[in-house]
Formats: C-alpha cells, structure tokens, sequence
C-alpha cells in the first residue's frame, strides 16, 4: 500500500545511543529542518518488504519490550504531579516531538497549529523538536532520551509503539485529567480511538487523527475498460470480479486491477470471520478457520489471478504511484491518503467502502497518537497543549489545512473539511461503523513480526497459508506468553 513503511521496532545498543544522548542534553532550542532527512514514510499500515528492514541487535538480545523499559528512568524527586502548578511562575517552555514535518503538507500544519497555541497561550511556550526519519529511527531516538533521563514533554507516538511504552511507565496517566476537562468527553471521540489507546484499564494519550481503510478507485481505468463503479454492497467477489476486467498488458506495461492487500491480512481474515488473536488477546487464532482460507484468498490475489502485482512486479516502485500513474485500478488505503491523491493522481478517482465478506464489511482503524512523557515538569501545560492538539484549535487547524480525520464526531462536516467531499465523508463514516483496530498489545511488534516471517512465504508462494499459520502460532502464542 502506498507510503506504508511502518517499520518493526528497532533495538539499540547504548554506545549507539550516546550521539543521540549528547545531542538531545545540548540541544539548541531553536530548531531548524534539515529537509534531506525527511522521509515521506507515515505511521501506517506495514507493508511487507519494508517491515523486516534494519533491525539493530542489543547485547544481550533484549527485547523490544526490555529495551523500553530499560529506557525508563525514575521519576524525578521534584517534578510537579498533574494538578499543581510549577513552582518556577515563567512561562512553561514545552518540548513537543514529532515526524509531521515540513515540507510535508501536515507538518506545515502542525507549524502553523503550535504558533497559534503559543499565541493564545502566552504563559505555554511550545518548541518543535523534529524525529524525522524511519519509525525505527525515531524509536531509537525516544528510548534514547528516555535513557539520558530527557524525553520531550509531549510526543507524536506511532500507534504500534504506544503501548510498549505505557506497559512500562513511561507515559503520563491522563483519565482524571480528561474527566475534568469541559471542552470535551469521552463520548465524543470515536471509540476505537481511546480503546487503542487504553491499557491495563488506564487512559495513556490521546488522539492526534484517525482514519479508516477503504477502496480508492482509479476512475479512468474503469471507464477504458467499460467496467461500472461499484456499489456500496459489493463483495470481495465482485471485487475480484472488478479487478480481473481491470487487469491487462504484460511485463512493464501491465495495468493491475488492484493492490495486494497484503498490508491489510488482518482485515482480511475479520471479513471472511476468522481472528488474529482471542479476546484476551493471549492465544493465536490464525490457525484456525476461517482465517487461513481469507489469507490465502489475499495471496492468490498475487499468485493466481494475477490481478497484484507483486514484489518483483513492484522492484523499488511504491504501489501508491502505480496507483497515480494509471497502473491500478483500485488500491486500498484511508484517510490519509486523501491529500496525497489530490495532490498527484493525474486523472479521475474516487473512492469505495470495503466490500462486504462472508462476515460483513470490516475495516481498520488507526491512526498516530499524542503522548505525555510522565518526566515532563510541566503536566498541566503539556496536557493543555495535548488537548488543543487533539481536540480543539490545534486540531481544527489541521482539518482545514491537510487530508486527516477528525479525531471526535463533532468535526466530522464539511464546515471542519473544508479540502473532502461528501462523500468522502459518508464513506468514512461508513467505515467507523466497522473498523476495529490492529492488536497493538505492548510486544504487538515481536508477535507481528513472527507472523510476517511465515506470511511473506505466503505472498511469494512458497507456502500456503494453512502452512504458515501453523507455524506461526506456537511462536506467537509463546511471545504473548512471556508478556502476560
């Protein structure tokens, strides 16, 4: 799927980690942006080439889970709680991390969101502090100073990397402070958003965006081929239907008629009505049935029908611009890839909600979160910076600047979207009614890790995805193990 490369969480070795520590102790406030070092790599779904790359070893083998909190000082003696004021009566200057950055339409926004918040808050300062880069680079660089004793006060988190760090302590607890605020209730948000971002039964951030997985199609492709839109009770049948008619040429000149859904196997298996995991989410269900069969289903999608192309059909192409350039028909992706559409598709397109399975219509949420770093000495203008950020003008700001979500149903109109359509809007709405998020449980990156291993044969044809759910579940019903 297009600009997915949310990569596994990385391990670091302390001697790599102390440039990082230097720089973070010494840094100058006054940022600037070293633009070659920005990737336009976001904090979706994981495409399967990209999941696997780079991981750096710790001695020991510690896990990611151990490193998090090995990375976890001590709460400082003196740092004030959530609920009193600073003993320094100065403005509270507050660090806040993130990968939303220029030139990037959203990091634009997001300048331009923190201007306004310290303009309207003049006793809360705010400074950006960049985390560009690869999701396991920034990761390396959040244990890092979290090592030195140093985190931001306020972050951008990556949904897969949240609760590894609330397991271990690292995150401000906010139910009271959310409890108390006027500008907004739990009620609001949608409640996928807050389940994702619950653990233990706490409340550990809040929402910076959401978005929800569904179909866009290259309209253009469909009128060449004489083939009608489809309607918003087509199934994965006609889906396949749809992409078969779309598909034709050969070699560098073949137009697909969809994306691989690889990305998107979770998805996959809830539509035909199997599961990844139980409700307690300790035991592996993808062994069992029906869960295999829609996996299998995805690849054949790639090695069958030839309807997807595949990794060596892709080379080093991202299939987003495949999409853009006119070589497939639909391509599956959510809100955040709104914008990117409107910025480069050359022709018409629209988009579809995901066809109804043998279990009905499913979708995934997601989505990047904000979080307080519990070492922050100012928790009280963190959390008002947190709260602007994700619900109020902060986020405003970023509706009408870029292509996101909004993070509560309230801001779900054209009035607060002023770049969709409606449509776009039913659509994501559509998709809310269904969409559940991924297991994002505190070693969600080990036990995902151990099912992309087996799943890759799968995509390739080396196994089938009976095989390769066989062999996967032993190995992630023992990682879950060691976590419980």
């Amino acid at each position: 799927m297009g600009a997915a490369d949310n990569r596994y969480l990385g391990f670091i070795s302390f001697a790599a980690a102390l440039p990082l520590i230097e720089m973070r102790c010494q840094r100058n406030l006054n940022i600037r942006y070293d633009e070659g070092e920005l990737e336009m790599s976001e904090q979706y779904p994981m495409s399967r080439r990209s999941f696997l790359k780079g991981v750096v070893a710790v001695a020991g083998g510690l896990t990611a889970q151990a490193m998090v909190a090995a990375c976890t000082p001590a709460p400082a003696p003196n740092a004030s709680v959530a609920g009193e004021a600073p003993a320094n009566q100065q403005p509270a200057e507050l660090s806040f991390m993130t990968w939303w950055l220029p030139p990037l339409v959203i990091g634009t926004a997001v300048e331009n969101a923190v201007n306004a918040f310290n303009q309207n808050h003049p006793d809360i300062q705010v400074q950006i502090e960049p985390n560009p880069g690869s999701p396991d680079a920034q990761l390396q660089k959040w244990q890092t100073l979290l090592a030195a004793g140093n985190p931001p006060d306020m972050t951008l988190m990556r949904p897969h990397y949240h609760s590894a760090f609330a397991s271990r302590g690292a995150f401000l607890q906010i139910d009271e402070l959310l409890d108390g605020a006027a500008e907004v209730q739990r009620e609001d948000f949608w409640p996928q958003t807050l389940d994702r971002l619950s653990w233990n039964g706490k409340l550990w951030g809040l929402p910076a965006e959401i978005w929800f997985s569904f179909v866009f199609l290259n309209l253009d492709m469909f009128k060449e081929a004489g083939v009608e839109f489809p309607n918003d009770d087509w199934t994965w049948d006609d889906y396949l239907n749809i992409a078969t008619q779309l598909t034709s040429g050969e070699g560098v000149n073949r137009r697909f008629g969809t994306s691989s859904l690889d990305p998107w196997w979770v998805q996959m298996v809830r539509a035909w009505g199997g599961e990844v995991l139980d409700e307690t989410e300790t035991s592996c269900l993808v062994d069992v049935s029906p869960a295999p069969e829609a996996i299998q289903w995805t690849a054949d999608l790639i090695n069958v029908h030839k309807v997807a192309p595949s990794a060596e059909n892709l080379a080093d192409q991202n299939v987003s611009s495949l999409f853009e350039t006119g070589r497939i028909g639909m391509h599956e992706s959510a809100n955040w890839y709104l914008s990117e559409a409107m910025n480069k598709f050359k022709g018409e397109w629209g988009i579809a909600p995901n066809p109804i399975g043998p279990n009905g219509r499913q979708s995934i949420v997601q989505g990047a979160n904000y979080a307080i770093f519990k070492q922050t000495n100012y928790p009280d203008a963190a959390w008002t910076l947190m709260l602007d950020m994700s619900v109020g003008n902060g986020q405003q700001i970023l509706l009408k600047e870029t292509g996101i979500f909004p993070t509560v149903r309230t801001l779900a109109t054209l009035d607060y979207l002023p770049n969709y359509e409606q449509r776009w809007i039913d659509v994501s709405l559509m998709s809310a009614e269904v969409a559940r998020p991924d297991h994002f449980v505190p070693k969600y990156v080990e036990w995902s890790t151990a099912a992309r291993k087996e799943l890759d044969e799968v995509w390739v044809g080396r196994k089938t995805a009976k095989e390769a759910a066989e062999a996967m579940c032993p190995v992630i019903n023992e990682i879950l193990a060691a976590e419980s």
